[in-house]
């Protein structure tokens, strides 16, 4: 689909509350797909000189937020980021995208003040101001979330739950945590850079990449690698607590499983390398305990889910509803994340089956392709933004 204008159609999206050391794809990607629709885009973020300098060049415009005096008083971090989002917003645009509350009040603030005409909410994280009561942002968003003329969020199940608690007139459209069309090819980078740093990789190889804590289970699944193939180990990416990080050379010895479990450190989410390195894996991992009773970790499709199917891996996830839809597609099995022998279980029952695994990480190939990429996804979205662009702008093009 593209969509052709006489007169380029300028948006803004403003993130001034995503940390960009590891969650800006969503944002850069909505930018970029943007862009090759023929849109005019700028990105406002806190983004390090590092990330605008990797994405240059891309078609749109980046508007680094630096911090000024949140380093003598980091109290300051959060107002100062609402501050500098709104100065740098003031020039009028067609379109402003919020993402998430920080981004949705200064979107929003704009709009009060005529400086958009179409206010967009991109609502990555699902945020209730009974979950979070100290964020005003959060609770600003609650107040002026249905002045909003199109919502999107990241997941069906998350979309019914901002309509009832929220009072919406219809259901948030859903973009899952996911990434713009990436070739898969299997390498042998992986295993290169694990006999680079003295690691002996095993002949499979599962990974887990994202968030190191108990949360996302990781005790679970290192005192489950003891009972999985002895072919089989284990490959930590990711970032955390250091303190818990710490720890994780000491729960490997406490379940005898030193020798398989490799700690390769942290990587951003959705870059070049992270794919490299996930394409050389025979299996990922999505697992979050079910210990939080927030929706946002009740109902969520994190972005190594998608990141794994991009590079044909067959998944083991939680078994929470709004996972669910992989074992109904046929490309991952779902199981308690409490329980390490069911872990197990999963774990071996994909790596023994070399023709069961190849159909799974084929499934979820094409489900990637065909319904999950970023561009794919934003098709109906953009497909909305359009009709309402044309009644709102129509007069303005005359």
């Amino acid at each position: 689909m593209s969509i052709q204008h006489s007169v380029p159609i300028s948006v803004r999206i403003i993130a001034p509350g995503r940390d960009f050391r590891y969650q800006a794809k969503h944002p850069i990607d909505m930018a970029e797909v943007l862009t090759s629709h023929g849109y005019r885009v700028e990105l406002l973020a806190p983004m390090p000189p590092k990330v605008v300098a990797i994405h240059a060049g891309r078609g749109f415009r980046i508007v680094p937020l630096p911090p000024l005096l949140s380093h003598i008083c980091p109290q300051l971090a959060s107002a100062e980021m609402l501050g500098l989002s709104l100065l740098r917003g003031m020039p009028r645009v067609d379109v402003t995208i919020g993402v998430d509350p920080p981004g949705f009040m200064v979107a929003h603030l704009l709009k009060r003040l005529g400086r958009t005409r179409l206010l967009v909410y991109y609502a990555i994280e699902l945020c209730l101001p009974e979950e979070t009561p100290r964020q005003e942002t959060v609770r600003y968003q609650a107040r002026n979330i249905r002045d909003a003329d199109l919502i999107i969020t990241t997941g069906e199940h998350r979309a019914k739950v901002m309509e009832e608690r929220f009072r919406l007139s219809k259901l948030p459209m859903v973009v899952h945590n996911s990434f713009v069309l990436t070739e898969a090819v299997a390498n042998p980078c992986l295993r290169e850079t694990l006999v680079e740093r003295g690691f002996h990789p095993t002949e499979h190889l599962v990974i887990y990449h994202g968030g190191l804590s108990e949360g996302n289970a990781i005790p679970q699944i290192m005192q489950s690698v003891a009972d999985w193939l002895p072919q089989a180990g284990l490959v930590l990416i990711g970032f955390g607590d250091p303190g818990f990080i710490a720890l994780l050379p000491s729960l490997a010895r406490e379940f005898s499983v030193a020798d398989r479990v490799f700690y390769f450190g942290t990587i951003p989410p959705g870059s070049y390398n992270l794919f490299r390195l996930t394409a050389g894996a025979s299996l990922g991992l999505v697992l979050k305990t079910y210990r939080s009773k927030i929706m946002n970790d009740v109902y969520y499709t994190p972005g190594k889910l998608l990141e794994y199917a991009a590079m044909g891996l067959p998944v083991i996830c939680s078994d929470q509803v709004s996972l669910r839809f992989v074992e109904d597609e046929g490309w991952g099995l779902c199981v308690d994340p409490e329980e390490p022998c069911e872990i197990a279980g999963a774990v071996n029952e994909i790596l023994s089956n070399p023709q069961r695994r190849a159909q799974m990480g084929a499934t979820a190939r094409r489900m990637f392709e065909e319904k999950y990429h970023f561009e794919k996804q934003l098709e109906t979205v953009l497909a909305h933004l359009q009709e309402l662009l044309t009644g709102q702008l129509a007069e303005a093009w005359s």
